[in-house]
């Protein structure tokens, strides 16, 4: 009977933990979102400047139509040179909402750059 009981116990603690375990995943929930950036010759366009939600990823989805080399940066990440025509995603996570500055590197005139920003909920 006593092991029964130890078994039961042992059960019980399990799913306590397992309750646990997901309840802190679901509280860490990520969104996630794809925004394009579009890099020519002269300009740097992103779909979009701003996110409404804390704890989000970002795939930049980025494609260079100018006939120069041309990458992408912000939050300290950046994509590798990208010759005409070409296209990469750059994943980035934001924790906490605030602004960050992007650059598209290969042209640094005042087109080139700009802020994105993730707004709190």
């Amino acid at each position: 009977m006593a092991s029964l009981r130890n078994k039961l116990g042992i059960v019980a603690a399990a799913c306590a933990a397992t309750t646990l375990l997901a309840g802190a995943a679901l509280a860490r929930s990520v969104d996630t979102f794809q925004d394009n950036v579009i890099i020519a010759d002269g300009s740097c366009k992103l779909a979009l400047h701003s996110v409404s939600a804390a704890n989000t990823k970002i795939i930049f989805h980025i494609v260079n139509n100018g006939h120069r080399l041309h990458g992408f940066t912000i939050s300290g990440k950046s994509t590798p040179k990208l010759k005409s025509k070409a296209e990469t995603d750059l994943i980035v996570n934001f924790a906490k909402s605030g602004r960050w500055q992007y650059v598209c590197t290969g042209n640094t005139t005042a087109r080139m750059k700009g802020w994105f920003t993730i707004r709190a909920t």
